[in-house]
């Protein structure tokens, strides 16, 4: 079925421009949204077992994480913003045909965010007075994250499928969050799922190398604890990411599979950076240098989610050209509100880095770091 008429308005910049910073302001959400998803799983099943007496280690990784989540929500959701609007002003018709579909399950999404950020921000500040409610307040906000994923990953899977939902609308059902004609669905909801909890689990292993001077019992522990979170989901990506890969399009599977060269070469490389993470990963536990492998690790895992970004694009870009969308709106530049918001992702650059600074720096000092 053809796309809604093109859009008269005019694009704010080139298309090229509007593209680069859709991917630099991507995957600077990246980063803190995994955390957030990731790390809020972790936490749950941290505070769970941290309700017997003989684990403590488990209750002071859930206060820490829990101290942290406020923080990254608010990163993940300051630069958050910038690439929806960049989605949209690139791919608005099929974008704004799927959230249509969706309807009031995609408005649900901000409800959803303010409980969700509620019940962090109410295990940062009141934890330990919550007792056994705790838990069960951060099994709750994990479910939440959870359902914003799944919401976000049903309508980006409803963009690439403009036909699907189209169809669906025709055969008189309308407002559903499932789009059960995409093969691609859940294969790809697992496969961001489990790319959160590896790289939350990469940074409570940092936070334990972080830890390990002053605490080192707790920090060994937090770096293995960490690690086998990275690990495990990893392993179980590289099945659920080929689960994906053949439910794609042919057409756009094709192109990974030797047709197209840069998309091979691309998705080649995101799969051996991600190996060289989990072998470094394995290796930095025995190492008499774990801070200098663990740095290496953090880089190839950056490496890792920048390739991923790539292989994602081309995703969207192969299977909106195989179902005819072409981005061919006039260009009209507003090189202000562009310099403007430059400025302004600088400005949330140095409030993020001043929150993590403030949330770090005077329990450092008050452990004699």
């Amino acid at each position: 079925m053809p796309d809604p008429v093109l859009d008269p308005l005019p694009l704010p910049g080139p298309a090229w421009l509007l593209w680069s910073l859709l991917t630099l302001t991507y995957f600077l959400h990246l980063l803190p949204m995994n955390f957030v998803l990731g790390g809020s799983l972790i936490a749950a099943v941290a505070r769970l077992r941290g309700g017997s007496p003989a684990r403590p280690h488990h209750r002071a990784l859930a206060a820490w994480l829990a101290r942290a989540m406020p923080v990254s929500v608010a990163a993940a959701v300051i630069f958050g913003m910038a690439p929806l609007l960049f989605v949209q002003a690139l791919y608005g018709r099929p974008f704004f045909t799927g959230t249509g579909i969706m309807s009031w399950f995609w408005f649900g999404v901000i409800p959803l965010l303010i409980l969700a950020s509620f019940g962090h921000y109410l295990l940062a500040s009141r934890g330990e007075r919550l007792g056994g409610v705790a838990t069960a307040v951060a099994w709750l906000t994990a479910i939440l994250f959870l359902a914003i994923g799944f919401l976000y990953s049903n309508n980006m899977a409803q963009m690439l499928r403009p036909d699907l939902p189209t169809l669906k609308v025709l055969e008189g059902g309308a407002g559903l969050p499932v789009n059960p004609g995409d093969p691609s669905l859940w294969p790809r909801f697992l496969h961001i799922v489990l790319g959160a909890v590896a790289v939350a689990g990469m940074g409570v292993a940092h936070f334990g190398l972080y830890r390990v001077r002053r605490e080192p019992e707790f920090g060994d522990w937090a770096v293995r604890y960490g690690t086998l979170w990275f690990l495990v989901p990893t392993l179980l990506n590289f099945l659920v990411g080929s689960w994906w890969l053949v439910a794609l399009p042919r057409d756009v599977m094709l192109d990974f599979m030797g047709r197209d060269g840069t998309a091979s070469a691309v998705l080649v490389l995101g799969v051996l950076l991600s190996l060289a993470t989990v072998l470094l990963m394995s290796f930095w536990i025995h190492s008499s240098r774990p801070a200098l492998l663990g740095r290496i690790a953090g880089v190839c895992l950056l490496l890792t989610l920048l390739a991923m970004i790539f292989t994602r694009d081309h995703v969207r870009q192969g299977a909106l050209q195989q179902a005819g969308f072409q981005v061919d709106a006039g260009v009209e530049p507003r090189w202000g509100p562009l310099v403007l918001f430059a400025l302004m992702v600088l400005a949330a650059l140095g409030a993020v880095a001043w929150m993590v600074r403030t949330l770090i720096r005077p329990r450092l000092s008050s452990e004699g770091g």
